[in-house]
């Protein structure tokens, strides 16, 4: 089940509140960009792999950036597999990380 995401908020203080809560974080923002360099979904463990930061760190932001809709979730079997959400969030978040040389 999908939330409505950074829309739902409005456009405005809470919303600017929100997503700089999101990215403010260096663990949240290193889920991001692990997501936006592969561009393809991965499980926690990989994600974990590919970021540097530890599982339960990943299991405790990802729900968080899953419930903004900065994130997708598909479960597959027992597994959960998290990729980048489509949106001009995301997309100005990817541009972003092209621009600072970050992809």
């Amino acid at each position: 089940m999908r939330s409505e995401g950074l829309g739902a908020i409005g456009r405005g203080r809470g919303f600017e509140k929100a997503v700089l809560g999101l990215m403010g974080n260096p663990c949240r923002l290193r889920i991001l960009l692990t997501l936006a360099r592969h561009r393809e979904e991965l499980s926690v463990y990989k994600i974990a792999k590919f970021s540097g930061l530890g599982r339960a760190s990943i299991t405790k932001h990802l729900p968080m950036l899953v419930e903004r809709g900065l994130v997708g979730r598909r479960v597959y079997g027992r597994i959960s597999l998290y990729s980048l959400s489509e949106g001009p969030l995301t997309r100005g978040l990817v541009a972003f990380f092209r621009e600072a040389g970050l992809l």
